[in-house]
């Protein structure tokens, strides 16, 4: 499976759980649903093994912002009660990841 089919399934995937549309959440939209989906779909990006240059490629914002959301995920999560929930939900759909 190449990058662009694994970054179009993760982001299918965060769409549906989060119910945020796949265009919003590459956007630069700064709605608190939106902005929670997005650390979701660079942070599982991250898991699966991309770099930050080439998440940043795909959402169309600065790696410099792609290494903020990876650094500052936690934070968000201890702080956006829904983000866990739906964080839960896709680890659980992905068999733990």
């Amino acid at each position: 499976m190449c990058k662009r089919d694994i970054f179009a399934e993760i982001l299918k995937d965060v769409s549906e759980v989060t119910e945020v549309p796949e265009d919003i959440i590459a956007s630069g939209d700064r709605c608190a649903e939106s902005v929670d989906a997005r650390y979701l779909l660079v942070y599982f990006l991250h898991r699966r093994g991309f770099y930050a240059s080439a998440i940043s490629k795909f959402i169309g914002h600065r790696k410099r912002s792609v290494n903020q959301m990876i650094s500052n995920f936690e934070t968000r999560m201890q702080n956006a009660p829904m983000m866990r929930v739906d964080f839960e939900r896709l680890r659980k759909k992905w068999g733990g990841q």
